[in-house]
């Protein structure tokens, strides 16, 4: 049996989505890995199962959002960190609303964090449930993905516009 041929290696497309939003949380988490990088290479270069490409996809604009979102708390954090270093804090009210806007950059880093664990969350129960996860501003290209398919002529099964053969029976498109 080849391998290279084989779809996805013979790996069930639910586990290769489960890794994909695994290795898109590790981005969001900590940052580019070689195995993350393999991971992408491997799945586009082989062309594996759509599920798994839209997975991946999704899972690495999360992460990519999500990083965003942090540096940019990040960012106010740094400046509120100005403001308790100011020679103007020696004023009560300057330490209090400090005091105040401290806290209130707390509780939004971690909802911040919250919520992008429970989207990734979502989309890791999506992928073992072998479904494609619904999050709105993610799935849009991939329903454009999925509407451009025709069936094929002999054994019905969907087959991207365009393409030569059929990937599950080998019948030749027109």
């Amino acid at each position: 049996m080849n391998y290279l041929t084989k779809k996805n290696f013979g790996i069930p497309a639910g586990i290769l989505a489960a890794l994909s939003v695994l290795l898109g949380y590790s981005l969001y988490a900590g940052g580019v890995s070689t195995v993350l990088l393999v991971f992408v290479a491997v799945v586009f270069l082989f062309d594996f199962d759509e599920n798994v490409k839209s997975m991946l996809k999704q899972s690495l604009i999360l992460a990519f959002i999500g990083r965003l979102v942090k540096m940019l708390i990040s960012m106010l954090g740094t400046v509120l960190s100005w403001f308790s270093n100011a020679s103007i804090s020696d004023s009560e009210g300057i330490r209090t609303t400090y005091k105040v806007f401290n806290k209130i950059y707390e509780v939004a880093t971690d909802l911040v964090g919250f919520v992008f664990i429970f989207l990734f969350v979502s989309l890791l129960a999506a992928a073992i449930k072998n479904k494609t996860a619904k999050i709105g501003f993610l799935t849009a290209s991939v329903e454009a993905a999925e509407k451009e398919s025709v069936a094929c002529s002999k054994c019905g099964a969907p087959v991207e516009k365009g393409a030569a053969f059929c990937t599950k029976c080998g019948n030749k498109m027109n």
